[in-house]
């Protein structure tokens, strides 16, 4: 089955990770913990040129997270607690996008479900 999903610009990874909220440990993620995540993904998008360590740092500075506080309309201090509990889920760790769990931009995403024995 192939389902088509239109997308505008800047929610790509909102709508991926609405429909992997579902899924371990996208599912121990509340609303706005998505909402955060799914900025860092954009960022991370943006910034994808930039090698992953030197990227983590320009990710996670101060100037990132305000910014994403704004477009979020978050106190600065609120955006710090939500990215708290993204922390304690595992998908980050210290300043860090935990490998496995980041996602990234395609224009085509297969999910294969397997049975388990």
């Amino acid at each position: 089955m192939k389902i088509r999903v239109e997308i505008k610009e800047g929610e790509y990874f909102l709508k991926l990770l609405n429909i992997l909220r579902h899924i371990p440990p996208f599912s121990l993620l509340r609303n706005q913990e998505i909402e955060v995540l799914a900025k860092f993904y954009e960022y991370n998008h943006k910034l994808r040129e930039i090698p992953t360590e030197q990227r983590n740092l320009v990710l996670f500075s101060h100037d990132t997270k305000e910014k994403i506080a704004k477009e979020l309309h978050l106190k600065t201090s609120r955006l710090y607690n939500i990215i708290t509990g993204i922390k304690k889920v595992g998908i980050i760790k210290g300043d860090t996008l935990i490998p496995k769990y980041t996602l990234y931009k395609h224009n085509e995403v297969i999910f294969s479900f397997e049975n388990e024995e």
